[in-house]
């Protein structure tokens, strides 16, 4: 679920994902603990006559609070494999 506040030519964006738990063990009887992940991101449109007219900017954080969850247990020859740690991509996009 997510939420964007536009008041103009600058925008904050905060997403939010809940799980409850990777089903383990012997017929799926043990869980691991719920996690919850937060997105933000924060952007720029900028203005007609300024130096970057028709440019956006943006940057976006995931995995904010940096809690790399387990999504696949033991999975055949593969191991584990667990959610993304935190990252912050920055963008920069040209209207045409």
């Amino acid at each position: 679920m997510g939420l964007t506040y536009n008041p103009g030519d600058f925008w904050v964006t905060a997403e939010g994902l809940y799980g409850g738990g990777l089903s383990t063990g012997p017929g799926n009887s043990l869980r691991l603990p719920n996690h919850l992940t937060m997105d933000a991101t924060i952007g720029y449109a900028f203005k007609k006559g300024s130096g970057l007219s028709g440019f956006k900017a943006s940057l976006d954080v995931l995995n904010v609070f940096d809690d790399p969850y387990v999504i696949f247990i033991n999975n055949g020859y593969n191991g584990n494999h667990y959610e993304n740690g935190q990252e912050f991509i920055f963008r920069l996009a040209e209207s045409i």
